[in-house]
C-alpha cells in the first residue's frame, strides 16, 4: 500500500479487500508500522462495491440482489407450460426444494463465467436448464445478480468506456488488490479488467496442487509463481511459531527430521481434554477472562473458534457475555451473526408460527402467553 503511485497533495488509492475484517487489520497493521500517513487518502472497498460503482458510472440501469428473488421467480415460471424436454412440470410445482436447487445451480454457473447460451446441448437436462436460466433472467429484468454486476462490469472496462473514469485512474487511483485464490471466475474476471490494479495474493499453508492450479485458473501464471516462491511464516521461536508453520503441512515436511520441534511448554500453546461440553464451554469463558482481564490482551485479538455455529456459537456467546466488564455488558461478537430462535423474542416468534401452523391447539397456544 505504502508502494502505490499517489502523487500530489492529496493523494488517492483504492484497496480492494474480500472482507471488512481485512480491511480492519490492513489499517491496523499501518498504524503499528508508523505508515499511519498511508491511510489519508486510501479507501477501502469490497470488490463487488467498486463493480456495482463502474456500471453506475457507465450509465447502467440495474438493481442489486438479484441472488434472493431467483428462486421465487423460478417457482413462478414451474407453474408456466414451459417446453421443458427432461424435467416433469408437475414434479417441479408439487416437490419442495426445485427452486432453490434451480437457482443455486443457475447461480454457480454463472458464478463461473458462463451463460444459458455457453451451457451444452447435447442432453435434455442441460437445454432445460438453459431455458429456465434464459426465462429467469428475462423476467428479472435489470434486476442483477452479484455475478452478473462482475460479469457486466467487466465487458465495460474491456470495452474502454469512458465513462467508468478507471482508464486515467481519476476516480480510484492506483488500485491495490487483495485476493485469496478463492474467488469466483465471475469476480476474477473482473479484477482483471481493473486498469493498473496490482495484485496482492494472501500465501495460505500449505501449498495443494489444486489451490495452485485455480489461482492459475484466475489470475495467470505469474500469480502461481509469486505464490510457489512466498516464504514460509517467520522463523520458529514459541510453540505457537510452530503450530502456525507446520499444522497443516503434508506428511513429508512434518516427517523431516530437521524440522524444529517443540521444546516444551512456554505458555503460548495449551491442550486440554475435557469431560462434556458444558466444562469446555467454561473452560473458553475462563480463557477468555485470563486473556482479557488478566492479561490485558486487545479484544480484537482474541477469538473462540467452535467446529460447529449452531448449537455451539450461541452457548459459547452467552457464556461468555456474562463475564464482568465495566460499563455494561462483556463484548461479544459472533462472526456470521445469531439465529433469532435463541433469544427469548424469537423462542416465542416460533412457538407463534407452530401454533399457527397447527391450527392453535391449547397445548401449542399457551406456549405463545408469557409466563
Amino acid at each position: 500500500m505504502a508502494a502505490l503511485p499517489a502523487p500530489g497533495a492529496l493523494p488517492v488509492r483504492t484497496v480492494l479487500v474480500p472482507t471488512e475484517r481485512h480491511a480492519h487489520a490492513l489499517r491496523r497493521a499501518l498504524v503499528r508500522s508508523g505508515r499511519s500517513t498511508v491511510l489519508a487518502g486510501t479507501r477501502f472497498a469490497g470488490p463487488l462495491t467498486l463493480a456495482q460503482e463502474v456500471l453506475v458510472e457507465a450509465g447502467r440501469d440495474f438493481t442489486p440482489g438479484e441472488e434472493s428473488l431467483r428462486a421465487a421467480r423460478l417457482l413462478a415460471l414451474f407453474e408456466k407450460e414451459l417446453p421443458l424436454e427432461y424435467f416433469e412440470r408437475g414434479l417441479l410445482c408439487d416437490t419442495r426444494g426445485w427452486p432453490v436447487a434451480f437457482a443455486s445451480a443457475i447461480g454457480d454457473l454463472e458464478a463461473a463465467g458462463l451463460s444459458p447460451d455457453r451451457l451444452p446441448t447435447t442432453s435434455k437436462p442441460w437445454r432445460d436448464v438453459a431455458l429456465l436460466w434464459r426465462e429467469v433472467d428475462s423476467a428479472a429484468g435489470n434486476s442483477f445478480t452479484g455475478a452478473r454486476v462482475f460479469l457486466e462490469a467487466a465487458a465495460a472496462l474491456q470495452n474502454g468506456s469512458p465513462a467508468t473514469g478507471l482508464a486515467t485512474g481519476l476516480a480510484t487511483g492506483p488500485i491495490l488488490v487483495t485476493v485469496t485464490g478463492r474467488e469466483t471466475a465471475a469476480e476474477a474476471r473482473f479484477l482483471g479488467a481493473l486498469p493498473g490494479a496490482t495484485l496482492a495474493l494472501v500465501a495460505v499453508r500449505p501449498l495443494r496442487p489444486r489451490h495452485m492450479e485455480r489461482v492459475e485458473a484466475l489470475f495467470g501464471k505469474e500469480a502461481r509463481t509469486t505464490l510457489e516462491s512466498a516464504p514460509l511464516p517467520a522463523p520458529v521461536a514459541t510453540e505457537r511459531d510452530v503450530l502456525a508453520r507446520y499444522l497443516f503441512a503434508p506428511p513429508d515436511v512434518l516427517a523431516d527430521p530437521a524440522r524444529p520441534r517443540s521444546q516444551g511448554p512456554d505458555g503460548t500453546v495449551t491442550l486440554e481434554e475435557h469431560a462434556g461440553v458444558e466444562t469446555e464451554i467454561e473452560a473458553a469463558a475462563e480463557w477468555v477472562a485470563r486473556e482479557i482481564l488478566t492479561r490485558r490482551t486487545p479484544l480484537e485479538d482474541v477469538a473462540v473458534l467452535v467446529p460447529s455455529h449452531h448449537p455451539l456459537a450461541p452457548l459459547v456467546a452467552s457464556r461468555i457475555a456474562r463475564l464482568p466488564w465495566p460499563g455494561g455488558d462483556f463484548p461479544v461478537h459472533v462472526a456470521g451473526g445469531l439465529p433469532l430462535v435463541v433469544t427469548a423474542a424469537g423462542a416465542r416468534v416460533l412457538a407463534l408460527v407452530r401454533a399457527l401452523g397447527a391450527f392453535l391447539p391449547a397445548e401449542s397456544f399457551c406456549q405463545t402467553l408469557p409466563p
